[in-house]
């Protein structure tokens, strides 16, 4: 195994248990996945429990460790100020649009709207904090799938079954394109948003309109207002090299 996969496989169970706060079993873990080598599994887990990052509790469960936490308190408190510039520009998106807008996130399994802000006559998405798991139906799912990495990209085509060239063609374009607009549920126009200096991927902001039909114009300026803030949101999330506040 070499170092880079290993390390893939290794941020996988960190990915799983961070969503499984009550734990998993190894042969859970082992089917969630996707059939990973019991050996490799096992190996895998001794290195992370070693350095914290996971607690083999007594019942047999493995859970994150107290590493873990740690470092995701800190990533916590220095990402605060993100936070409520993401909230801001998804607050400033319905208003400036009249649509209901949305921040998601990737959560292992699925995405999750972390912010949203839903105007009275448009439409409404899923709760907080849960999880949608049609990856490759709702348009915010694919956004997000489309910027894993390889690895965590063939897991979903395997886990839902959907024709390999095509799907990874379909997200290589979406990639590639600024914004993303898509007929699911409703009207759905999303655009990537990155952070930080190495502009990682963060998340997707995006509006949904109920009605799937516009004319050109408003179908024009509501793609132009989401790019529009998520840039702007890319450009806030990212530090500015010549400050000297930059580490």
């Amino acid at each position: 195994m070499t170092t880079a996969p290993g390390i893939r496989k290794a941020l996988a169970i960190v990915r799983l248990l961070a969503v499984q706060t009550d734990g998993l079993g190894f042969n859970q873990m082992r089917s969630d996945l996707d059939g990973l080598p019991a050996s490799t599994l096992s190996r895998l887990l001794r290195v992370l429990v070693e350095e914290g990052w996971v607690r083999h509790a007594a019942d047999g469960r493995y859970q994150l460790g107290p590493g873990a936490w740690q470092t995701i308190d800190r990533a916590v408190a220095l990402r605060a100020d993100d936070e409520a510039l993401i909230a801001a520009a998804v607050e400033a998106l319905a208003a400036a649009t009249g649509e209901s807008a949305a921040f998601t996130v990737w959560a292992g399994d699925g995405f999750l709207f972390r912010y949203k802000h839903e105007m009275p006559e448009s439409y409404h998405y899923l709760p907080l904090g849960q999880l949608g798991t049609d990856v490759f139906v709702n348009g915010f799912g694919t956004v997000n799938c489309a910027w894993q990495d390889d690895d965590e990209i063939m897991r979903q085509i395997r886990r839902h079954g959907v024709d390999p060239v095509a799907t990874r063609a379909r997200l290589e374009a979406l990639r590639a394109a600024p914004l993303y607009t898509v007929r699911d549920r409703g009207l759905r126009f999303i655009a990537p948003v990155h952070a930080g200096a190495q502009r990682a991927y963060r998340g997707a902001l995006g509006v949904t309109c109920s009605l799937c039909d516009l004319e050109p114009a408003a179908h024009q300026a509501l793609g132009a207002a989401v790019l529009a803030q998520a840039q702007a949101l890319t450009r806030r999330l990212t530090p500015d090299p010549s400050s000297p506040e930059t580490p």
